[in-house]
């Protein structure tokens, strides 16, 4: 018997591209479950996070912060709230991106050696109609993640 649960995400964005910024609030895991495994009722993983990423007019460049967990002050770390990015776009159809994840880092280190671990980068390109990315992330010193997506409008 599995225990059945219903997740609703929600998230509000707000963008000036007059000024190039963009402020996003997300709520994840609102709802509950329905049906519980032994009579027993758990809560989802809620969280609450908030994100605020800035184009600059003169450089190809759009950097982003985003302040995760805002619920659970049990992370001793204040940095461990926080995720980097950066976006660099060489060119009007090319990006490049970097992400640094520390509380990802710290959680997934292996005998004093991080393995990369919370580290991400990515690349796409852009033209008329198709769209191309790629991404790749590390979890632990066992686990990674590499995503390919390929998009054409007709």
């Amino acid at each position: 018997f599995n225990s059945t649960a219903i997740a609703v995400d929600l998230g509000l964005n707000y963008y000036t591209p007059d000024h190039g910024w963009s402020v996003s609030l997300v709520a994840q895991n609102l709802g509950g479950q329905v049906d519980a495994l032994y009579e027993k009722h758990e809560k989802l993983p809620f969280n609450l996070a908030l994100g605020v990423s800035k184009d600059f007019e003169n450089a190809p460049i759009r950097l982003s912060v985003t302040f995760d967990k805002l619920t659970d002050w049990n992370i001793k770390k204040p940095i461990h709230h926080l995720t980097f990015g950066a976006d660099i776009f060489p060119s009007k159809t090319t990006w490049v991106a970097l992400g640094i994840n520390p509380r990802r880092s710290a959680e997934m280190k292996v005998l004093d050696s991080s393995h990369w671990a919370g580290v991400s980068i990515g690349a796409g390109l852009s033209l008329q109609k198709i769209k191309i990315g790629l991404a790749y992330g590390k979890y632990h010193v066992a686990a990674s993640s590499l995503i390919i997506n390929a998009s054409y409008a007709f």
